[in-house]
């Protein structure tokens, strides 16, 4: 009986310490950008500035938020899966620039071998038509 009882008690333990860890893990999943051009995500324009990005419910990957750090700006938007090509050491921004305006475009996680694409708005992809090309913005240091 004292057997079983110790068996169990260890059980719950480790798992105990599997959750935290699991908890600890997630919340290193926000990153945090400088921005050094006004943007658009999903129809809103954002300022320039230092911005986190992160998931909105850690059980969902598809829905993220994009929050300011100095300010009351944030912006709720929905993705999808994109491969990538290669494997990222730090966690990118991608956007599609159309003449002057700057799209968030693609989220590349650190680590991950897949990264996260927004749906482009028809605006951005008739301006596509006319030429467009890419801004990479790399995850801040810790």
């Amino acid at each position: 009986m004292r057997g079983r009882l110790a068996l169990a008690l260890a059980f719950i333990c480790c798992l105990a310490a599997l959750v935290a860890s699991r908890a600890d893990a997630q919340s290193d999943r926000r990153a945090a950008f400088e921005v050094p051009f006004d943007f658009i995500v999903q129809g809103r324009k954002l300022p320039a500035g230092r911005y986190t990005v992160e998931r909105l419910n850690q059980s969902n990957p598809a829905i993220l938020v994009i929050k300011a750090a100095d300010g009351p700006v944030r912006q709720v938007f929905s993705t999808q899966r994109a491969d990538a090509v290669e494997m990222e050491n730090l966690t990118k921004l991608v956007f599609a620039r159309y003449g002057a305006d700057h799209f968030l475009f693609r989220i590349r996680s650190g680590g991950d071998p897949n990264g996260r694409q927004l749906a482009l708005s028809d605006a951005a992809r008739a301006f596509g038509r006319k030429g467009s090309g890419r801004t990479v913005i790399g995850q801040m240091k810790k």
